[in-house]
């Protein structure tokens, strides 16, 4: 049976270290409000500091991601800096788990660490790690389900309680959740199997059972539903049999591609992962005794299973003749991000033992592909970087000028509202229920004989960074109709290659 994890001081000045770094490149990378769901994560948690949930609405059963924002601001009050601490806090955290694994597994403490910074450094963890995606919270507690299932191998009790909590906090922030208790099941059977002894699984099974069975007793007495999810569910859509293929292929895009705006997600992570698969099959082949060990079978069995399912069973009901699916959005894709780096950093470090390469090669090796996860994570934060850049320009200048009324696009003017000029007397037009330029230039016309003089708005800056309505809001080359004489440019700012568009200000002056 393998020992109990101990750590020395060394180990915790490197953990600390791993947490520091991680910290670090998140901040320098930081990208803030750019995904289109920002408004209902931020507005959620602030509603609920003021009144109950109503639960009629799918989001109030996820109280594991409003949950942590709610504390936070709790705690900090409402601020852009207490929204985002908690993605900050632990996304950092994700490579310490990867550490403590290797170090379970009796990985040396230098191969350990540097496979920490490889994980701190992937693109797609920095990316997510640098907004706020709900995937976040989601993927954190089934990768602490997994810790906890490899550090606790010895004390199965212990074992079983712990991942089947961290997975019912996982499944009350996404039901793709229940494909991770599948997951587990079967990790499960695989240790009985082994040790004929179910001990992890039965308090597996019963801590699990205890937990959703309490809060199904709860939701009845709020809400008169046992399950809420099989009612209420995020958007789903039918799509036509001959799409499917498309459909399918979205994902391994954004894998091995990038996202539909052109930057890299998970960079060279996928390639080098598949390279150094082939290269321990070659060497099994050659030696028999070269096998993949529990750890390479956990973790392929832990993003494999996922995306399979979620590629293609990815909601419910799945139809024959009409296949459901909820949008494809990158950051679906979150929970593989950590095991498919640490099953690279950790096929890595077998391939470079195996072939006793000395200690200064295998840092250079892992130093190398630090450095290019950094240079992928700079191109694939940038423009939700160059986005952030821009909108505290806008709003610097608006404060300085300091006009009676601002007009922006709906989805930017909460956040003026709500976070950038919550304190100032300076009044955000809400121009709310409308989205396509054409309805933002039909109201201007109907509204700019109303408006105050000096009123400013800001042009050519779309509602967020991915998946964005880049035709929302004030897009002057959309309208029809170029403005009235009444309106004076103020104010360009940087161009914007996602949107191809240049932000400006414009200011209302009546001759």
């Amino acid at each position: 049976m393998r020992k109990s994890l101990r750590l020395n001081k060394k180990d915790y000045i490197l953990l600390l270290t791993l947490f520091s770094i991680s910290f670090a490149i998140r901040l320098v990378f930081f990208q803030g409000f750019v995904l289109c769901d920002d408004p209902e994560e931020f507005g959620n948690p602030k509603y609920f500091l003021e009144n109950n949930p109503q639960f009629n609405y799918h989001f109030h059963f996820r109280f594991t991601i409003w949950g942590i924002n709610w504390l936070f601001f709790k705690m900090l009050g409402i601020s852009e800096f207490s929204f985002f601490l908690p993605t900050l806090l632990m996304s950092s955290f994700i490579p310490i788990f990867g550490f403590l694994i290797l170090k379970k597994y009796n990985y040396p403490t230098l191969n350990s660490f540097l496979s920490g910074l490889m994980i701190a450094t992937a693109p797609f963890e920095v990316m997510i790690g640098t907004l706020r995606a709900n995937d976040l919270i989601f993927a954190w507690f089934v990768y602490l389900a997994f810790l906890f299932f490899i550090l606790f191998k010895d004390r199965p009790k212990i074992q079983g309680v712990l991942v089947a909590i961290s997975l019912w906090f996982a499944f009350y922030a996404k039901i793709w959740a229940a494909y991770f208790y599948l997951i587990f099941l079967f990790f499960y059977l695989h240790n009985t199997k082994k040790t004929i002894k179910c001990e992890g699984l039965f308090f597996f099974i019963l801590t699990t059972t205890v937990l959703h069975v309490s809060i199904g007793i709860l939701w009845i007495k709020l809400s008169r539903i046992f399950f809420p999810f099989f009612k209420y569910h995020s958007a789903t859509y039918p799509v036509k049999v001959e799409d499917l293929f498309n459909l399918w292929l979205i994902y391994p895009t954004y894998i091995f591609k990038g996202s539909y705006i052109g930057t890299t997600l998970f960079g060279v992570i996928p390639y080098l992962l598949i390279i150094s698969l082939f290269l321990k099959f070659v060497i099994k082949i050659v030696d028999k005794k070269a096998i993949m060990d529990e750890l390479d079978i956990l973790l392929f069995l832990l993003y494999s299973i996922f995306f399979l399912l979620l590629n293609f069973i990815p909601d419910t009901p799945l139809k024959f003749d009409q296949y459901y699916s909820v949008p494809r959005i990158f950051r679906y894709l979150y929970p593989i991000s950590f095991p498919i780096t640490l099953h690279l950093a950790k096929n890595l470090v077998d391939i470079l033992f195996r072939f006793r390469v000395k200690n200064i090669i295998v840092i250079t090796i892992f130093t190398i592909i630090i450095l290019i996860n950094m240079v992928q994570a700079n191109g694939a934060t940038m423009p939700g970087r160059m986005y952030r850049q821009n909108l505290l320009s806008i709003v610097d200048d608006i404060k300085k000028f300091n006009p009676p009324s601002v007009l922006i696009d709906s989805w930017i003017g909460y956040f003026l509202t709500e976070v950038y000029l919550k304190n100032s007397n300076i009044h955000v037009e809400p121009i709310y229920g409308i989205y396509d330029a054409k309805e933002y230039e039909k109201w201007l016309r109907e509204n700019e004989n109303e408006l105050p003089n000096g009123t400013i708005m800001v042009a050519n800056f779309g509602s967020c960074v991915h998946y964005g309505c880049y035709n929302c809001g004030f897009q002057l080359n959309l309208f029809q109709e170029n403005l009235t004489e009444n309106w004076e440019l103020l104010k360009e700012y940087e161009y914007l290659e996602f949107s191809k568009q240049r932000p400006a200000l414009w200011i209302l002056k009546r001759k």
